[in-house]
Parts: structure tokens; C-alpha cells; sequence
């Protein structure tokens, strides 16, 4: 058994003993390493799910994720030992339809109004990971819903880069995400990545035209070509001040993402800025103001080529309600 759990997990049901002294007697009495490698998430505490799921079940799970062989005799003589009650005796506790829930929907969610601890929840998820990514891919894929190249974008891009690429609906894909436990992009993404052929040939208006999404996200793509001439990325670094044919960024973008492309300070670029004269960049031009409450903030953004979030902000801050279809009827 103790290849299946931390010291950690060890010293939490163990008396008088801290996880330092797990690991000396660990090693003093030849019991073999921590086996379990989880990958960017918390090893699996599976002593929490006694009780809450059938001893043999537990047994089964174990064994297969640690490719041990413990018996449920031996689980049954845990759960005594700690002083916790049986599946049978137990209420409230992992139900099969509980269990059908995990990997669809997230463990805070399931936990609500059945008085089942995330902690537990999260332990049952982690212990059948693997069963559930495998199963819920072969079952979409089966349905025809996820294509294997759509799975692959999962790490990638973001939910709505998704749902804008395959058509499924951001719901869905939040699931999916969340079924086979795959972290979204740790970079900042594109609404729409392109070609140095199309930056080359195509205004930032006509891209935003062809395939949505706001303009600051062309002009970042521009920037960034721009920036691949190192001898221009050295003179960026020794004047700490963009050259003359790159100013025109300085109101493109929000000066925080302008600042951490060029990486210069954003009090370097706001004095070269203010020095040249130029108008700051508005995230939200005043002429479009008209629009809010009047169609859909994803409809105002498409108009005034900029993200959702800054019409919703904008529409917030002006304390007016959001659109509905009601008010045309």
C-alpha cells in the first residue's frame, strides 16, 4: 500500500507521525517509493473515498492505477482501523449516478445540496481519470461531435477560438476541456492567427473584416513580425523608445500588451507617446456608445472591431442592460 499514497496522505491517518518521519521510516524499512506521477495536478488521496464507494470498487480502482495488487480484505481493515462506516451504512456518499456525473460536470457543482465534500469528489476524479478522458473521447468521437485535429486544439486555444473554429458550442467545449482535464493555453492567443503572406498583403481592416475580432489583435500579429528583425529588437532595448517607423503601435493596442511585446516599461512608451503628440488608444471609441443596449455586445463588438469583454465592460460601467430580442417584439 505504500506505493499508492504520499507521505503526506500517510501522515494524515497516522498518529503522532509528521510526513518527514513517513519518509524516514519509508526508508529505513524498505517500503517502496510514492509511485504515482500525476501530471500538474495533486497525487490522488484515495483514502478519502473510503466509505464512499464500495470497498471492492475502491480495491479495483487502486490496483489499477498503481498496477498493485492490495486486497479489499485489506481496505475493509483500513476503513475499521480509521473508524469509518461502510458503503452500505454510509448516507450521504458516492452514489453510481453521482459517479456518472464526474467528468461532466465540475466536482464543486456535483457537491452542491448532496453534502459531499469536493475533496471527495476530486480524490473519485483523479482515480478514474484515465477511464473517463479515454471513454468520453472514444463516445464524441463516436458521435461524430469531436474530430481527433478538434481534440488536439484543446491545449492550444481557448474555448471561444474553439467554438469559433468547429462550431460546438463554448459549453461544450468548456466539458470537454474539463472531462479529460486539459489546461487551456498559459500564452496569450489570437483571435484569429495569420500568415505573414496576409500581414504583408491585408490591411489590419481588411483582416478584421474577413475574419472578425479586433483590430488590436492584427496590429499585436503586425508588431510581432516586426520584431523578429533583431537588429530592431536591440535598438528597442538601447533607446528604450520604438524606432520611427514602428510608432504607429503606440495607440494600436492597450499600452500594458504593447509593453510586453516590445518589453520596454510602459512609462517608457507612454512619454514617447505623450512627446510625439499621439492620442492614447481608446478601447472603446465614443461614436459606438450609441450601439450599447441596442444589439448584442457580440454584435457592438463586430461593428466597432473590438473584444466582447470590453463592450460588456463599457455597457457595465454605463449602468446599462443588456440587450434583448424582447425589446424589438
Amino acid at each position: 500500500m505504500a506505493s499508492t499514497l504520499s507521505n503526506a496522505h500517510l501522515a494524515s491517518v497516522l498518529p503522532d507521525l509528521s510526513a518527514s518521519k513517513v519518509a524516514t521510516l519509508r526508508a529505513r524499512f524498505g517500503f517502496p517509493e510514492f509511485a504515482d506521477k500525476p501530471r500538474g495536478a495533486p497525487a490522488v488521496n484515495w483514502l478519502a473515498l473510503l466509505g464512499q464507494i464500495e470497498d471492492e470498487v475502491l480495491t479495483r480502482l487502486v490496483n489499477v492505477r498503481y498496477a498493485t495488487s492490495i486486497t479489499t480484505h485489506l481496505i475493509t481493515a483500513i476503513r475499521n482501523d480509521l473508524g469509518i462506516s461502510s458503503y452500505s451504512a454510509r448516507k450521504p456518499k458516492l452514489q453510481p449516478r453521482i459517479r456518472d456525473m464526474v467528468g461532466r460536470y465540475t466536482a464543486r457543482n456535483i457537491a452542491k445540496g448532496r453534502g459531499i465534500s469536493v475533496k471527495v469528489i476530486e480524490a473519485y476524479r483523479s482515480l478514474v481519470a484515465a477511464d473517463i478522458a479515454t471513454a468520453a473521447t472514444m463516445q464524441a468521437q463516436a458521435d461524430g461531435i469531436w474530430k481527433p485535429e478538434w481534440i488536439e486544439l484543446l491545449p492550444h486555444q481557448t474555448n471561444a477560438q474553439i467554438a469559433r473554429a468547429t462550431g460546438i458550442d463554448a459549453r461544450e467545449v468548456r466539458a470537454m476541456r474539463n472531462t479529460l482535464r486539459i489546461a487551456g493555453p498559459s500564452t496569450r492567443t489570437y483571435w484569429k492567427l495569420v500568415s505573414n503572406e496576409e500581414l504583408a498583403l491585408t490591411s489590419d481592416e481588411q483582416l478584421c473584416a474577413l475574419y472578425g475580432g479586433p483590430l488590436a489583435d492584427f496590429a499585436a500579429q503586425r508588431l510581432v513580425k516586426a520584431l523578429e528583425d533583431k537588429a530592431v529588437a536591440k535598438e528597442i532595448s538601447r533607446s528604450k523608445q520604438l524606432p520611427d517607423h514602428l510608432t504607429h503601435f503606440l495607440n494600436q493596442m492597450p499600452l500594458r500588451r504593447l509593453a510586453k511585446l516590445v518589453a520596454l516599461s510602459e512609462f517608457h512608451l507612454k512619454r514617447q507617446r505623450d512627446t510625439l503628440g499621439i492620442e492614447p488608444y481608446n478601447p472603446f471609441p465614443v461614436q459606438f456608445e450609441s450601439l450599447l443596449s441596442t444589439r448584442t455586445d457580440s454584435e457592438v463588438a463586430g461593428i466597432a472591431r473590438i473584444p466582447v469583454s470590453t463592450v460588456r465592460y463599457r455597457r457595465n460601467k454605463l449602468r446599462m442592460p443588456s440587450y434583448s430580442a424582447r425589446q424589438d417584439s
